[in-house]
């Protein structure tokens, strides 16, 4: 397989405490992964059969395989990600003050993941995904995302700022707060910036009511500061402009 000997040893360094059997197997499933469109257990299976590993074995040997690593619950998928973080962030050279986009994709199937990645060459570069069943949200939702956020923070190299940004659907005051107390939680600097709805109550000096309401200038950016935001009335700067408005 063209990149498994690349990858087998990047994992060699960056996870020296993962056995040798999980490690040759995480590197067939990666190496199968970005060899094949499709993430299908037949199509991986197809795909490690290239491998000198693997090549006297049939088919069905190789789907087993597959099918006992990914089920294997000794194999803390979380903890693997966060370990390869830095090594991540070193290899893109990526410090100073840095954007990490956040955001929820639908994964079909009845499962949601929760994405982390920063820009890399005009391209997303995920650094943390959790992947979770629609069932299992509600009412945890909340609760997942704080612990995805402060994971991910506490697992960054210190040559990084994070600038946590996210779209409006994580624009819930408590999650505000939670950002706004995380440097304290974690001991790292961190900034945010999450795009509001236009129908959330705000409150700035004389004025209370919807953002959108707000009195703005055409081609202006204003920023709010010290707003009440909804009325739990968390404390807040709001960038706002004629044509959109964003935290």
């Amino acid at each position: 397989m063209r990149w498994y000997n690349t990858i087998n040893l990047f994992l060699q360094r960056a996870l020296p405490t993962l056995g040798a059997t999980r490690r040759t197997n995480l590197a067939l499933l990666t190496t199968a992964a970005l060899s094949r469109r499709q993430l299908s257990p037949a199509c991986l299976a197809r795909a490690i059969a290239c491998s000198t590993l693997t090549a006297s074995a049939s088919h069905r040997h190789n789907k087993k395989r597959l099918f006992r690593f990914l089920s294997n619950d000794r194999v803390d998928t979380l903890s693997v990600q966060t370990r390869l973080m830095p090594h991540i962030v070193s290899l893109a050279r990526i410090n100073g003050l840095t954007p990490i986009m956040i955001d929820w994709s639908d994964l079909g199937r009845g499962f949601n993941g929760l994405f982390a990645a920063v820009c890399f060459r005009r391209r997303g570069l995920p650094l943390l995904s959790w992947a979770s069943r629609l069932d299992e949200l509600n009412p945890s939702q909340n609760r997942l995302e704080e612990m995805f956020i402060r994971r991910l923070v506490a697992h960054l190299p210190s040559t990084i700022r994070p600038l946590i940004l996210a779209d409006r659907g994580f624009g819930r005051a408590s999650l505000l707060l939670f950002l706004q107390r995380l440097p304290a939680l974690t001991g790292y600097p961190v900034d945010y910036a999450v795009r509001l709805r236009g129908d959330v109550i705000v409150h700035a000096g004389d004025f209370r009511g919807r953002l959108r309401d707000y009195p703005l200038r055409k081609n202006r950016i204003v920023f709010i500061r010290n707003a009440g935001y909804r009325r739990d009335g968390v404390v807040v700067t709001i960038g706002a402009s004629w044509n959109q408005r964003v935290n």
